[in-house]
């Protein structure tokens, strides 16, 4: 009996294989020597996306022309502000091979592509968990009583524990028994980190993540949860005016553990307002190497706000293109056929935008393949049927297929 291995197949496996490796976060302490290795297959896996890109002629997909017009505009600001050109670039290079591959493997077996990224990320969070039980990455020498862990600081973890989450039960959905056991471990070791490591901001994206999916089971009605997403909305907006508010502050402070000013973080972002001057609102400050912002008696970095650190370094077009963004994935959930996976998305979505609020949640990986999964991923309509059977597609099939889509 002879194994046929098709020519499709042996693409799919090396562009998830390069789709990891861009995916990995890069520190010294983790990876040594290998780090340069890791570093040079980047620009290979980008050259590899163009070719999936003009293959597949991903360029009348009309919902990634953001995903790519956001990436060029970053790259373009950064340039007229002479600022961290190199940095920007490669940032910049990832996020459109990552949108283009991870496209490319939803068309060409989107159940495997679901499947394969719950247990990446999951791997990720367990691998995350293990160092911090070990601490076998030792101390970080910048922050006193603080670790090394295998996704960097403790709060990276706030980049990829909703969208791991998403992967894993999305792949529950089209999955069985061991999908369901790699939710599990998932689950387990996000849960264990965040509240061994107290990250709020992870804790809040779970609990909205889990409330919104749960109370789907209860509420059969549709309403409640654009209620409740409208009162999110508001939520963002009042902030400055209901911090005093004595049920805030009971969550704020006893729940989540953090002060009013979220650890001053609403200090921070004041100063970030009253820093952008002229023309900066419009093509903000680009992607420039270091911020220095007051912070209590220290200095931070970057502006602790998604939404913030887009317009300060991007300004008003970037930030714009960025809320484009969710306005496409939020279009898009009218689209979607299955309430189970309506409310996956919602939840997700939710979570993501509020915790986007405190912290950065746009900048790595993860967040473009759940864009592009959100798009290209949540759909199971007669057109899918192709990829339901774990068949690929002949071109033919896979343009008249693509044509229905997209948005």
């Amino acid at each position: 009996m002879t194994i046929r291995i098709k020519k499709e197949d042996i693409v799919w496996f090396f562009s998830f294989l390069l789709l990891g490796v861009l995916c990995l976060y890069r520190t010294k302490y983790v990876y040594g020597s290998f780090l340069s290795v890791l570093n040079i297959i980047d620009p290979i896996a980008f050259i590899w996306s163009i070719g999936l890109y003009i293959r597949h002629k991903m360029y009348k997909v009309k919902g990634l022309w953001i995903m790519t017009l956001m990436p060029l505009w970053f790259t373009l600001t950064t340039i007229i502000n002479n600022a961290n050109i190199k940095e920007c670039t490669i940032m910049s290079y990832k996020m459109l091979a990552t949108v283009y591959i991870v496209y490319y493997l939803l068309m060409h077996n989107r159940d495997r592509t679901l499947r394969w990224l719950a247990r990446f990320w999951t791997l990720v969070i367990m691998t995350e968990a293990f160092s911090c039980v070990t601490k076998c990455f030792g101390k970080n020498p910048v922050y006193i009583n603080e670790y090394n862990f295998f996704l960097g600081m403790r709060v990276t973890i706030d980049q990829y524990i909703i969208y791991a989450l998403f992967f894993n039960i999305m792949a529950v959905y089209v999955g069985g028994l061991a999908d369901r056991i790699w939710f599990v471990l998932c689950i387990g070791s996000g849960v264990y980190f965040v509240i061994e490591q107290w990250v709020s901001t992870s804790i809040l994206g779970m609990m909205v993540f889990f409330i919104i999916i749960t109370g789907s089971l209860f509420f059969r009605s549709d309403k409640f949860f654009r209620y409740l997403a409208i009162g999110l909305l508001l939520f963002s907006v009042l902030f400055y005016f209901i911090q005093n508010y004595a049920g805030l502050q009971f969550i704020v402070e006893n729940l989540l553990k953090k002060d009013l000013t979220f650890s001053g973080r609403t200090e921070i972002w004041t100063w970030v307002l009253k820093n952008i001057k002229g023309l900066h609102w419009v093509i903000g400050y680009g992607d420039i190497e270091q911020m220095s912002i007051p912070h209590w008696f220290s200095y931070t970095t970057h502006p602790h706000s998604n939404y913030l650190e887009t317009l300060y370094k991007y300004g008003a077009v970037g930030l714009v293109m960025y809320l484009w963004m969710f306005k496409n994935m939020l279009q898009k959930i009218r689209y979607i056929t299955s309430r189970k996976v309506r409310f996956y998305v919602i939840g997700s979505l939710a979570a993501t935008m509020l915790m986007c609020i405190v912290s950065k949640n746009f900048w790595f990986m993860s967040a473009q393949i759940y864009y592009v999964v959100v798009m290209y991923g949540c759909e199971f309509t007669s057109a899918d049927k192709t990829l339901n059977n774990n068949q690929v597609e002949s071109d033919e099939e896979y343009q008249n297929n693509n044509s229905i889509r997209q948005l």
